[in-house]
């Protein structure tokens, strides 16, 4: 943001109370009992039992870095946090939520996360500091390797799994949740 500045002579840093949800995907890894689960960038497993994961900032190899000057995940100028996109800047015909696999690859899992504290807004998305799914979406009667995501799965991150058939039926889902960052002060923040 640029243009205005506090009475301390500092840029204010945009306030978003609350919870806020948005769309994302993560990656999946077998744990020392075999069991699958969440993982996102540079191999950080998401907290499981409704628990927050907390954002660090890692290197691609799961490396914590901690390079901010005492500020936390995510920082400025750095790519650190917990990525989300905008519930809103989804298009359910496009390959990111195609339901023939909804996009992902194999051993990918699509849901909605819930985020708060510290959080970075930009045109399409979000990285917070604290996040944890909300709801996992699977193609009803996939096979997948692992039957991922299962019941088994969404009872293990306490969320719940929505089992779709169709790009229709998903899109009709996703407008659930709706508990996003309004588009309009999203494209306020861009133009300021």
């Amino acid at each position: 943001m640029s243009g205005q500045s506090s009475i301390w002579g500092r840029e204010p840093e945009p306030l978003v109370p609350g919870v806020i949800q948005g769309l994302r995907t993560w990656g999946l890894a077998l744990d020392r009992h075999s069991v699958p689960g969440l993982i996102g960038y540079g191999h950080t497993r998401w907290a499981g039992g409704g628990e927050a994961t907390s954002a660090s900032c890692v290197t691609e190899h799961g490396r914590e870095t901690g390079n901010h000057s005492g500020s936390g995940a995510p920082a400025e100028g750095c790519t650190c946090g917990l990525y989300a996109n905008h519930p809103w800047a989804r298009d359910p015909n496009s390959d990111f939520l195609r339901v023939d696999g909804m996009g992902l690859e194999p051993d990918e899992v699509f849901g909605v996360v819930e985020a708060w504290g510290r959080i970075e807004v930009h045109e399409d998305g979000f990285r917070a500091e604290f996040a944890r799914p909300i709801a996992l979406f699977a193609k009803t009667g996939a096979e997948l390797a692992w039957d991922v995501p299962s019941e088994g799965m969404a009872a293990e991150y306490r969320c719940e799994l929505i089992r779709v058939d169709s790009v229709e039926e998903l899109a009709a889902k996703l407008e659930r949740f709706d508990g996003g960052l309004d588009r309009s002060f999203v494209q306020g923040l861009q133009a300021a």
